[in-house]
Formats: C-alpha cells, sequence, structure tokens
C-alpha cells in the first residue's frame, strides 16, 4: 500500500503547481510515494513538463523530495507538471494527476510618473488571472505611495502590498469619487528596510483598465 503525505493540501496521487506565488519560478510538490516498510526502496521522483499539454511531456528533472522548484520558466507562460516514482526493484508508480502553473510577471514600477497610459488586467497572464504585478524597489526609512484610478465602480481594483516573503503588508480597497464617477485604491508605507516588494492589482472583471503611478517622500 502507498503511504501518502499531505503537504500544501496535495493529496493521493495528485501534483500541485504554483500559480503566480513566485517571481521568474514554479513550485511543485507532490504526495509521498514510499511503500510501506519501505519494501521496494522509492529511488527517486521524475518530473515531466509540458506546454503543449496534452499531446507532449518532457523530462524535466529528477529528485529525492517532494517538492521541486522550477526556475526554467517564462514568466506568464502556463506549464503543465506530472510526477511519478522510481524503485530499486525497477519498478515505477502511475503517474500523479496533472496541474498547471505559471510564474509571476512584474513589472518594475517607475517613481513619479506614469508607469504606462492604461493597463488592462486581462493581458497580465493567463486569462482566469484577474490581477498583474509590478515590483517597487524600495528604500528604507522612504515613504511610498501607491495610487490606481479607474473608470468606474464595476471595474473596481484593489491593491495589495507584499515583500519577497509573500508577507502581505497593507491593503486598500476601492473608493468612489462621485463626482468625478471613478474608483480609486491607494497605499501609502513607509519602510523599515530596503529591498524588493510588490504591488498586486486585483479587479473582478478580466476586462478592467485602470492607471497607477507612484512616488516618494524621502
Amino acid at each position: 500500500m502507498l503511504i501518502t503525505a499531505c503537504d500544501w493540501l496535495v493529496g493521493e496521487g495528485e501534483c500541485k503547481a504554483s500559480d503566480g506565488e513566485y517571481e521568474g519560478q514554479i513550485e511543485v510538490k507532490w504526495g509521498d510515494l514510499s511503500y510501506e516498510g519501505n519494501d521496494p526502496e522509492l529511488l527517486y521522483y521524475q518530473i515531466e513538463r509540458s506546454k503543449d499539454y496534452p499531446d507532449i511531456f518532457l523530462y524535466l528533472a529528477n529528485t529525492s523530495g517532494t517538492s521541486y522548484m522550477d526556475t526554467a520558466v517564462i514568466p506568464g507562460i502556463r506549464y503543465y507538471y506530472r510526477v511519478r516514482a522510481f524503485y530499486d526493484d525497477s519498478s515505477s508508480s502511475d503517474y500523479t494527476t496533472t496541474d498547471s502553473g505559471f510564474a509571476m510577471n512584474a513589472e518594475i514600477l517607475p517613481i513619479g510618473s506614469y508607469a504606462e497610459q492604461y493597463y488592462s488586467i486581462g493581458t497580465a497572464g493567463p486569462a482566469e488571472n484577474q490581477w498583474k504585478w509590478y515590483k517597487i524597489i524600495a528604500q528604507e526609512d522612504w515613504s511610498y505611495t501607491v495610487y490606481t484610478y479607474t473608470n468606474g465602480s464595476a471595474e473596481d481594483t484593489y491593491l495589495y502590498l507584499y515583500d519577497e516573503e509573500d508577507i502581505v503588508y497593507a491593503l486598500a480597497e476601492n473608493d468612489e469619487d462621485p463626482i468625478a464617477g471613478t474608483t480609486f485604491s491607494r497605499i501609502d508605507y513607509t519602510f523599515t528596510g530596503s529591498g524588493v516588494y510588490y504591488i498586486k492589482v486585483s479587479a473582478f472583471d478580466t476586462s478592467s483598465s485602470f492607471r497607477i503611478t507612484m512616488w516618494h517622500h524621502p
């Protein structure tokens, strides 16, 4: 009987891949496929990847653990993964389920000017992902303001501020301007350390467009 350790909500025979949680890489996890009593003994896991699912899977890597960080990816492109185990009696397990993931594509957000005239959430990556990422190169003890506005409440953007450890520092929900007929979201934050931080702009509709700007106060 196979024993599967549930890790990151990975069940028996399952494989899971991250959806935009990491910049430039995708984390793949799967359940433990060791036999009870370690007989036969597990030698390694083989990971296969596809960009043309379900037609073509190619060898990606062998590993002894139950997770793998795929760094050979193009941000915003969706990749498909499956895993199987190999044992010391020359046998192998069935393939796990197939799951897909993609790497974050974060543009550097300029200071003091509009990053672009308008952005569309729907062109940020895979169509089902209703967000867009930006990177901030922050200076210690500087205060930063990030501001978005849209053409109305139906566009409805939210702002999230993250660090590289995926910790949320701040959240800004939209407020309406009844005179201008627009909605806006704004984060004001003073960083206690220099480094790289991320802004995620989220929307309920992939057709949403917005304008974003950032400035700082040393």
